[in-house]
């Protein structure tokens, strides 16, 4: 099975969820190369969510960048992520939570290898 697919699985099984939005600015324009206000701020939300002290919050989270990294990581910077996903990968104590930052980080373009061994 390839990267791609074990994402879009893990995203279509698990993406049954929505996560809480937070107060967000809404700016709506017909031009598409102006980008709306929430793609900017995307990575610092996530990972506000990531560092949830809410299990169901943090899980969604991680969803959320799996899902956004995988089908639309070529026009949303989630690198902000990453930090805070190597740390749930490091240290949660939920297995499948520390699964899930692996396949967030490399659906962020991180190398989980290298970032484990204390790369940046």
């Amino acid at each position: 099975m390839t990267t791609k697919k074990i994402f879009t699985a893990f995203a279509a099984l698990t993406f049954l969820f929505a996560v809480n939005a937070q107060a967000q600015n809404v700016r709506v324009s017909a031009d598409p190369s102006v980008p709306a206000v929430w793609s900017e701020f995307i990575g610092t939300q996530l990972s506000s969510l990531l560092e949830s002290p809410s299990e169901e919050t943090k899980t969604k989270a991680l969803v959320q960048v799996i899902y956004f990294a995988s089908f639309h990581g070529d026009r949303l910077d989630l690198t902000e992520t990453v930090p805070v996903l190597l740390k749930i990968y490091k240290n949660d104590a939920d297995e499948r939570c520390r699964l899930a930052a692996v396949i967030g980080i490399t659906a962020c373009g991180g190398n989980i290898i290298h970032l484990a061994n204390g790369g940046v």
